[in-house]
């Protein structure tokens, strides 16, 4: 009598007939060997393969051979040659800013006012004075006193209306108000920055300070670019000096003054370089923009051309030529 098939022995047969080829799985099971049960086409493995290596050796052999310009990043300040900036002369809140930023001036043009209660108070007083004793002149030419009294209060009166006219700062030259640096309310400090004003198509040029590591790739005559924060542009720049050594970031801030005002330097040490540009504008959203003193950036300086592998990986270097 007959052993009846078992279920679970039918479908485990089953799975295998749909998973390895049926000719193969029914020789592999009387005992037979008639090669590998599964069917595998390693055609495209092979070639995945082969050109999976041809790939990295062509990649291997562009970073062993094609050279890239190497460069070093340093942070820049614009300059615009013949720029003036007004401070202020006394201690005190500014009680008015009269022009806007882009404004044309003129030579004499108000600009910024400090409050100045104590200095009108005392013109009015003199004023007051002076008034009453030229009424007493005209009364009587005669009158001594008065005459006297005018002799010593109209040189007090030109003193305290020049008091009150320095409270008032005013452009030093024509040009372009192209920075305010207080606001209405705001307290200066005697020689503190009022304004800036930039004589009318004057050359910029581009103040570079980089760490001193790149002091010897920095020479005059060479290019870098120069390019302004928030801008989508960059203009280059022609390197018409470099400072012969190093500079500790105190001494650093006390070189720039105030092309860098407010810039914190690090601890190690720097150098600086200039650089005038050929362009006194610069594009940004696809506009024509100026320059203005005091704009920052990045500067970029080309060391020269290295094999794309020592970009790439950089200790390599020491390993090659040490």
């Amino acid at each position: 009598m007959s052993t009846p098939p078992n279920p679970q022995d039918e479908s485990e047969a089953s799975r295998n007939a749909r998973l390895y080829r049926p000719a193969a799985y029914a020789s592999l099971r009387q005992g037979h060997d008639s090669g590998s049960p599964l069917q595998l086409d390693t055609t495209a493995t092979a070639t995945a393969y082969h050109a999976a290596v041809i790939a990295l050796l062509v990649s291997l052999a562009v970073a062993l051979a094609v050279p890239l310009n190497d460069s070093a990043r340093g942070r820049g300040f614009v300059h615009v040659v013949g720029s003036r900036s007004v401070t202020g002369v006394a201690d005190g809140p500014v009680e008015r800013v009269l022009l806007p930023v882009g404004q044309a001036v003129v030579a004499g043009d108000a600009v910024v006012a400090q409050y100045s209660a104590d200095q009108r108070s005392e013109l009015d007083r003199i004023t007051r004075e002076f008034e009453m004793l030229w009424v007493r002149v005209l009364r009587d030419p005669l009158d001594v006193d008065a005459r006297q009294g005018l002799s010593v209060t109209l040189p007090a009166l030109r003193r305290a209306e020049a008091a009150l006219a320095e409270r008032t700062a005013r452009s030093p030259i024509s040009g372009t108000l192209s920075a305010i640096r207080v606001s209405e309310g705001t307290h200066v400090l005697k020689g503190e920055t009022l304004f800036e004003v930039t004589p009318a198509e004057a050359p910029v040029e581009i103040v570079g300070v980089f760490p001193a590591a790149y002091r010897a790739h920095a020479s005059v005559g060479s290019v870098a670019r120069f390019w302004v924060d928030g801008a989508d542009s960059n203009v280059s720049m022609q390197i018409s000096y470099v400072q012969p050594d190093a500079t500790g970031p105190t001494e650093m801030a006390r070189l720039l003054g105030p092309v860098a005002k407010g810039v914190t330097f690090g601890e190690g040490m720097t150098f600086v370089l200039k650089g005038s540009l050929d362009r006194t504008t610069f594009l940004s959203d696809g506009r024509s923009r100026p320059f203005f003193s005091g704009m920052a950036g990045d500067v970029d300086l080309t060391l020269g051309k290295r094999p794309l592998i020592f970009l790439l990986v950089p200790s390599l270097r020491r390993l090659v030529y040490r």
